[in-house]
């Protein structure tokens, strides 16, 4: 039987060829659309008849049960018709003359003229075409430039009014795309969803009395592929060897029009012998005989139609009858995935292929197989475990029943189950040259091959396409971290396999400038520990912050920086050894100097306990808002009444809550400021309250 697969080093081939094409199409009654006989050109009239066809002209309000079948073509001429819905374009074949009506047609918006100061020159664009065959690059159309003191033009369709679809073959010299003479196949998708059902052409110029030769040719030559069948007949349904003998073999195939049968085969690639039969059929049916018994034929099939456009495929081969099984060329494993997996052989000669398979060589219980006779065996199984190890053995048999067993394979499933992320999260910062440095911890069970570190302005900038860096440790120290004044990183494991894990887990640095003394400062940030040896990161060589101030329910805190208490450094003779979101706090610090904060950004809504009277409180937030919508409030309840934030020349900007000062009711001196992510405020409670802002 037939080899359904294509020969290995042979992709499928298909040849186009032309052979003696000259007057390859048949004469006869042309239908000529006029809405005015006496404005037809009688040039293209007179041009049709030397050509040998007959011209009837119809008049456009005459068309109503016209049997079209009874005309080779239509030609339409150049003017205006108030029916075009009735004149059969894209449904018959059609020489288009018309650009009034173009866009009834479809095929333009609208048509366009072109002139010049001298004798028209179009561009060929398609060499070798039918229309254009013979005929050089630049074509003059025109025997002169002017008539009566006026520039003769040439119409065309404008490259961005007309269907993209339509082929340019003749264009004007201002644009190649500009199409003078344009057509369209049967099947070519126009304007407004519509499509050709016949073959059409645009042809534009239509000054016919000052037509040079050529331009004359571009005519004939239109009407020439209009008529000409130029598609090669198809090779439809599969070409079929069979009553395959040890010397004889019988070949079919089917085309969609009728055609002429040739075959070409031989022992080699080279083929070398012929088989032809010049009667033109649809279904084709060839013996070759005189073959040699148990011997491999190639071979290729050729159809040309009537216009003799060919087409050829293959390669093909077949085998005659043999006594020997078949061998294995090759067994590739191709396709494997976590539960599947294809397995692809390659025999000498036709044959079917059984393959069994299983977790064990001594236990190959399960089977799949190819009931074709093919030369190529492409065996899918499935489903499979994951990252599992299977054996395989493949036993292929001809049509003669003669049978080969394989040697026993193996393959191994892939892995698409990504590692646990990372646990144990952390940032730090390196004092000596203020760098972030994230430390974590494997995750449980699947090995990481490796690690993935993202890296985002903000909590939400995440682009998971590329990371930034990555590492098989299990830290990494972001050196870039001190150029810019907040960041976030999320840190995802991936496998030896590519299997990435998707957790969302976001830690992040905040840096919160400081002046030399006394600076207001809040934690935009949810440290790790907020211990303060934690939060401060401070050490007998590094110490800028000397003095932490908190105010809770009327009392100071304070806590102290002490070099001679290592290693917390930091003691607190009233209570405060935490820091915490919500409050805030004053730094001393004895130098200008930028404080950066490691922890996670906030994602829920922040509460924070006001008592009556005054409170120093922190803003749980990345992004600066005006008291207005952080603090909302009406003229009926507005407990907070005050807010002092600490500016940067050390004195206070004061805000006042007045009810009578809608709608935004705040007041400010000497400055309008925002509630702003690490600083911190006072707020004046006139009762105990909550207050709610989103981070």
């Amino acid at each position: 039987m037939i080899n359904k697969n294509l020969i290995w080093f042979f992709s499928f081939l298909v040849l186009l060829m032309v052979s003696d094409i000259a007057a390859a199409y048949d004469t006869g009654p042309v239908a000529y659309i006029t809405r005015n006989p006496l404005r037809i050109e009688q040039t293209i009239v007179d041009t049709l008849e030397e050509m040998g066809f007959t011209v009837t002209v119809l008049e456009s309000s005459e068309l109503d049960g016209v049997d079209w079948s009874q005309y080779l073509f239509i030609v339409v001429n150049d003017e205006i018709f108030n029916n075009p819905g009735e004149i059969p374009v894209n449904d018959v074949k059609t020489l288009i003359l018309n650009t009034w009506n173009i866009d009834d047609f479809h095929w333009s918006k609208r048509g366009s003229q072109y002139a010049s100061s001298q004798p028209i020159i179009v561009i060929n664009q398609r060499p070798g075409h039918i229309i254009t065959q013979g005929l050089p690059v630049n074509i003059t159309i025109y025997t002169q430039a002017k008539y009566n003191g006026a520039n003769i033009p040439v119409n065309y369709l404008y490259r961005f009014d007309k269907a993209p679809k339509l082929d340019t073959v003749v264009s004007t010299i201002i644009n190649s795309l500009d199409a003078v003479i344009a057509t369209a196949e049967k099947g070519t998708k126009l304007r407004d969803g519509v499509y050709a059902n016949e073959k059409g052409v645009f042809f534009g110029i239509f000054e016919t009395e000052f037509w040079t030769p050529q331009a004359k040719q571009l005519f004939e030559n239109s009407v020439e592929w209009l008529l000409t069948d130029t598609s090669p007949p198809m090779i439809i349904g599969d070409v079929v060897v069979e009553e395959v003998t040890e010397t004889a073999a019988r070949i079919t195939w089917q085309t969609d029009d009728s055609a002429t049968s040739r075959i070409d085969y031989g022992t080699t690639l080279g083929l070398g012998e012929v088989y032809e039969d010049t009667n033109l059929v649809t279904e084709h049916n060839i013996v070759l005989t005189g073959l040699s018994p148990v011997t491999s034929y190639y071979f290729n099939i050729t159809s040309c139609n009537s216009h003799g456009y060919c087409r050829t495929v293959g390669v093909y081969n077949f085998t005659t009858l043999d006594l020997t099984p078949p061998s294995f060329l090759s067994i590739e494993i191709t396709e494997v995935t976590n539960d599947s997996a294809t397995v692809v052989a390659t025999t000498d000669e036709p044959a079917i292929a059984y393959y069994y398979f299983g977790l064990s060589p001594d236990d190959l219980s399960q089977i799949a197989y190819d009931l074709g006779y093919y030369t190529t065996h492409n065996l899918g199984v499935g489903p499979l475990s994951e990252h599992t190890t299977y054996y395989f053995q493949f036993q292929v048999c001809d049509p003669s029943d003669n049978c080969r067993w394989s040697d026993i394979g193996n393959l191994t499933t892939l892995d698409f189950t990504p590692p646990g992320a990372p646990l144990n999260l952390k940032g730090f910062v390196i004092n000596s040259n203020n760098h972030i440095l994230l430390n974590w911890s494997a995750p449980e069970g699947e090995p990481v091959d490796h690690y993935n570190i993202y890296i985002a302005q903000t909590p939400d900038g995440f682009d998971f396409s590329e990371p930034f860096a990555t590492t098989s440790d299990l830290s990494w120290e972001d050196a870039t971290a001190p150029d810019v004044s907040q960041r976030f990183y999320i840190v995802r494991a991936e496998d030896a396999y590519g299997n990435e894990e998707t957790n969302q887990y976001t830690v992040g640095k905040f840096d919160i400038p400081l002046v030399e003394g006394v600076n207001l400062v809040s934690l935009p940030l949810i440290p790790f520990d907020n211990s303060i040896p934690e939060v401060m990161h401070q050490d007998g060589s590094f110490h800028p912050v000397y003095e932490i101030v908190g105010y809770d329910g009327g009392t100071y805190t304070t806590a102290v920086f002490d070099i001679d208490n290592p290693p917390l450094y930091w003691r607190s003779d009233n209570g405060l050894t935490a820091l915490e979101n919500g409050r805030g706090y004053f730094f001393k610090s004895n130098t200008d100097y930028t404080f950066t904060l490691v922890g996670t950004p906030a994602t829920s809504p922040q509460s924070v306990q006001l008592s009556e009277g005054i409170n120093l409180v922190g803003y749980t937030s990345l992004q600066p808002k005006p008291l207005s919508e952080v603090i909302p409030g009406d003229a009926t309840e507005h407990p907070i009444t005050e807010v002092l934030g600490l500016n940067n020349v050390g004195s206070y900007n004061i805000a006042r809550f007045y009810a009578n000062n809608p709608p935004t009711y705040w007041w400010f001196y000497p400055l309008e400021f925002q509630i702003e992510p690490g600083h911190g405020y006072f707020f004046k409670v006139t009762q105990a309250t909550v207050w709610e802002h989103e981070p």
